[in-house]
């Protein structure tokens, strides 16, 4: 099948049978329009197309076609970001066209290496496609970083800086080592494991709670933290804490769950307005099967990702996972993933790690978008309700859309 846009176009060859498939063009002239040869953008060779090139079974071959052959970029080299970025393009148009429909992604790749919450949002071959969100900053918003320097998954990552909202630690106590946790989920690796897709990203570590108690100051902090985040820049929030009642008796109930009434999820609302490429992904809670049952604040925000847990069947809602409510200003939660441990919070980190892939290969792509590509691609998209949202989201369904829209592209069928 072929994608094009302009004066250059995606070939994808996909051999489903059990013998190996010969190529010829004749069969294909439509979709050529006169290209003589055509680049492999994954293996970085350049083949005549008149010569009958033939593919194994099971195989799967992606190349770019233009009149003038054009260069391969490789991610080795010192090519243009531009390039680079390009290059990109291309291999994700293939994996979320394989993935939605155009053809199956049934090559070799298995994801044994990967976290086993990461798996069911991504094709049996991403680790191929090269996305691990280089370029992308990320503020990683949570109760405390305990030892994240010393944890062998963290250890390595890049932490541009860390900034202390909440202040008063008492240095003979033990931070909280859940906001480490969330960053393993974000880009953690080790031995290789991975357990986080944003391994090429950088990180701001911002302290925005007291994990001991949840007194209203906690969320004054929170949304200090939120605000101190958008003040430096950074393209994407990854926040796995959430609020409902206070031990000392704020005035909240689940019908002030509007995106707009609670002080953090003002907060957020007003600093998303402020910057339309800036994406939050934030927790669902664990409420739900508490008195308080619906998603926690800030997840009530129409513009923010929020994140759910369901079961290990992938569809059953985990109990603890909070849910939306009628009345709401936009269906809540938006995504789920089967974490396990960790719940919404790791759910949380690991859909953010997706994102920020998602914004290292479509940098120019603003925020609805991204969020559309997700919402509209995920397991439940043609039905979403208030206990799963859209359902799982889709790695390459996600990549699919957001190249058809970078790229003004159009499928055709020979």
């Amino acid at each position: 099948y072929f994608r094009r846009a302009d004066d250059e176009a995606v070939m994808v060859v996909v051999n489903r049978g059990s013998a190996p498939f010969v190529f010829e063009r004749e069969r294909f002239e439509q979709g050529l329009e006169g290209a003589q040869k055509a680049n492999d953008v994954l293996e970085g060779k350049t083949i005549d197309l008149d010569a009958k090139p033939s593919y194994a079974p099971g195989s799967i071959t992606i190349f770019t076609l233009s009149p003038q052959t054009l260069p391969v970029v490789d991610a080795m080299t010192n090519a243009s970001a531009t390039g680079f970025r390009r290059r990109r393009f291309l291999q994700a148009m293939a994996l979320g066209a394989a993935v939605t429909g155009c053809a199956p992604w049934d090559v070799e790749g298995p994801l044994g290496t990967y976290a086993p919450y990461l798996r069911p949002m991504l094709p049996k071959d991403w680790g191929r496609a090269g996305f691990d969100g280089t370029g992308v900053r990320i503020a990683v918003i949570d109760a405390g970083f305990a030892r994240f320097a010393e944890r062998p998954s963290t250890r390595g990552l890049s932490i541009e800086a860390t900034h202390d909202i909440v202040g008063g630690l008492d240095e003979r106590e033990p931070a909280s080592r859940h906001g480490t946790e969330m960053l393993e989920g974000l880009g953690g690796q080790s031995e290789g494991r991975i357990f986080g897709l944003a391994t090429g990203a950088r990180f701001l570590l911002i302290r925005g709670e007291d994990p001991d108690d949840e007194p209203t100051a906690d969320e004054r902090h929170a949304a200090a933290a939120i605000r101190w985040s958008a003040s430096q820049g950074v393209d994407l929030l990854s926040v796995s804490l959430g609020f409902s009642t206070f031990d000392d008796g704020a005035p909240y109930t689940p019908s002030d769950l509007d995106g707009r009434t609670s002080l953090v999820s003002k907060a957020l609302t007003e600093v998303l307005a402020a910057h339309p490429r800036l994406v939050a992904v934030v927790s669902a809670g664990n409420q739900g099967a508490s008195s308080w049952r619906a998603v926690t604040f800030p997840g009530d925000v129409p513009e923010a990702l929020t994140v759910g847990a369901v079961e290990h069947d992938h569809v059953t809602r985990r109990p603890s996972s909070g849910r939306g409510l009628p009345g709401m200003p936009s269906v809540k939660p938006d995504v789920v993933l089967p974490t396990g441990r960790g719940a919404t919070s790791l759910a949380t980190a690991a859909v953010a790690g997706l994102v920020a892939c998602l914004k290292q290969a479509a940098p120019g792509v603003d925020r609805a978008s991204l969020l559309a590509a997700l919402r509209e691609t995920a397991s439940r998209a043609d039905s979403p309700d208030r206990d799963v949202g859209y359902g799982l989201p889709s790695a390459a369904g996600a990549l699919a859309r957001l190249h058809s829209i970078a790229l003004g592209a159009k499928q055709h069928t020979p």
